[in-house]
Parts: structure tokens; sequence; C-alpha cells
């Protein structure tokens, strides 16, 4: 794999090509690598693989767009971004180039996911939790005879409504980070209290006698808020991720494209002229920016960020897990 560009000065073809910056942890890139292939990939471009570490490639790069790594980019059917904790890969000038050209060629850029060792354990945890609350519930019921529970249930479910979109709004001003999880935990929050109390109004009014179908019912609702528990706790995993690859690829990231870093002065002033002749510029520092926040880039979300505005991550989508 060390001979790829000098053995295939004409490229190679490749499903998928993988973009980094050096700093990763061995570990962590195949990590993030197996995690994040896409269905049906069987060939990618890496580039300490497909570098000759100590030979001189100066002559295969001294034209950006015509380079061995170009082309086998141009072949990709999908660009995957690797981040790591040490430094933006957008601070190297070849990470910038290669994003440039993706950008370009309308290439499916998506940054590289983390694999859950924990998920099982967070969603045991969580649904743990929903159990102990719920027997504490039923031990209050069974103590009192229920004669409080309806009555609790009318005086949080006001201020709860209330209070959840004033959280909301809130969320969305203050705490840029937080909105997703904030909104899924009020909506859940609204919906097992309301839950409960069409529960408790059905059961006494319509349905007290049917002991069976109300015990049926009941178990049905109540294991549905426990699947809830472990769903939610699995989508917050899935949030950190995407907030961790955000921050990695912020990191020491000015937003400005060319203040990049590059070892090779040649290559820099190569690089800087085809950018500035493109005329794209803007538009690629535009992008850059979009997949800090969105983890996924197409073209299609481009032109959804540019009807509507600022968008967030979009990383699990059809389209990013096809």
């Amino acid at each position: 794999m060390s001979w790829a560009l000098l053995k295939n000065p004409s490229g190679v073809d490749c499903h998928v090509f993988v973009t980094h910056c050096w700093a990763e942890g061995i570990y962590e890139f195949i990590d993030r690598l197996e995690y994040s292939w896409p269905a049906g990939a069987e060939a990618a471009y890496v580039c300490f693989l497909s570098n000759p570490q100590n030979l001189d490639i100066s002559s295969l790069i001294a034209s950006p767009s015509s380079s061995p790594f170009a082309l086998a980019l141009r072949s990709a059917s999908a660009m995957l971004v690797l981040p790591n904790a040490t430094v933006s890969i957008y601070t190297r000038l070849w990470c910038v180039y290669e994003a440039f050209l993706a950008y370009t060629w309308g290439t499916v850029i998506k940054t590289a996911a983390l694999g859950h060792d924990g998920l099982w354990r967070d969603i045991l945890r969580a649904m743990s939790l929903f159990i102990l609350g719920t027997g504490g519930i039923w031990m209050m019921w069974l103590l009192s005879e229920g004669s409080w529970l309806t009555h609790y249930k009318l005086f949080l479910l006001g201020p709860v409504t209330v209070a959840a979109p004033v959280i909301g709004i809130c969320a969305n001003k203050f705490f840029l980070r937080w909105p997703v999880v904030l909104q899924e935990t009020y909506f859940a929050m609204i919906i097992i209290l309301i839950g409960m109390f069409m529960t408790e109004i059905f059961t006494n009014g319509v349905l007290y006698a049917e002991n069976r179908f109300v015990a049926a019912w009941n178990s049905l609702y109540w294991l549905f808020c426990l699947l809830m528990c472990g769903v939610f706790a699995a989508d917050w995993a899935r949030f950190k991720d995407t907030r961790r690859r955000s921050e990695m690829l912020q990191n020491k990231f000015t937003g400005r494209l060319l203040e990049a870093q590059c070892s090779a002065d040649a290559d820099r002033a190569s690089i800087h002229h085809e950018v500035f002749e493109s005329g794209k510029l803007h538009e690629v520092e535009v992008a850059v920016n979009t997949l800090l926040r969105v983890n996924l880039l197409t073209p299609e979300l481009l032109r959804a960020a540019a009807l509507v505005g600022e968008i967030g991550d979009n990383s699990t989508c059809p389209r990013a897990t096809g």
C-alpha cells in the first residue's frame, strides 16, 4: 500500500476517500473508520497507507488537481473526515484542498462517528432508573390507596405544559448546544404525564369493570414508556458524539481556510492559486463551516441551508448511513 501513489500515478479507484491530518491514534482511527464505513463500499484511499514515507513525491503533487490523490478522490463516492482531539484537520492546507475538491465535485462529505462501547450500559441504566421511579410511584399508590395520584397529575401537568415551551425557547437562544436534548426531555415529560393522566381517566371512567383489559392496557403503556427511556438514552449518546465531532473539527480552526498550515511553500502557492482561480473560496468556507455543525455535507443540504438558514446535525439521516 505504501507504493500506491508511485505505482498508480493516474490514480486508483476507490469508494471512500479518507481525509485526516496524521494526528490520530491508530486505534481511534481504525475504530472510527470501521464504525462509519458506508454500506456497500469496498475500497478506501488513506494518506498514511498510500504515501511512500521515505521518498520524494513532489513531482506527483506538483499540480494538486491532477495528483494521484486528487484523481482517487474524484473516483470516490464519499469522503470520510476523521476528526481527532489534537487539532482540526482544517488547520492543514492539504485537508482544506481535499474539502475544496470534494465540494467542487459534489462528493458527499461525512465526519466519522465513534462507536459507543458503553451504549447498552447507558440504555440499561436509563431503563433501570425508569423502573425505579415507576416502582416508587406504585408504592405510593398502594400506601395511599390511590387517592392522591389523580390530583398530583393535575398539579404537575399544567406547570410542565407551560414550562416546556419556555425552556425550549431559552435553550435555543442561550444554550445552542443543548436544545435537542432539552426538547426531547420536555416532550417526553409531556407525553408521559398526559399519558398517565388520560390512562387514569380512561381506566376509572370507562373500563373499570374490565379488569383484564385494563391490566393489559396499562402494561403496554408502561412498557412503551420503558422503551422510550432506552431510545432517549441512545439518542443522547449519539448527540454527545456529534457534539464531540464538531468540537474536534473546530479545535484551533479560525474559520478561514487559507490560514491553514502547509509544510511546503510550493504546495501552498499552487493550492492558493487554484482556489483563488476557481472563485469558490467563500463558498467552500461556508461549506466547511456548515460541515462543522451538521457532520454531513451534500449539495442538497447546502441548498437547504441556503434557503432555511442554519441547520443542525444531520449525520444520522438516511443519506448519511446509506
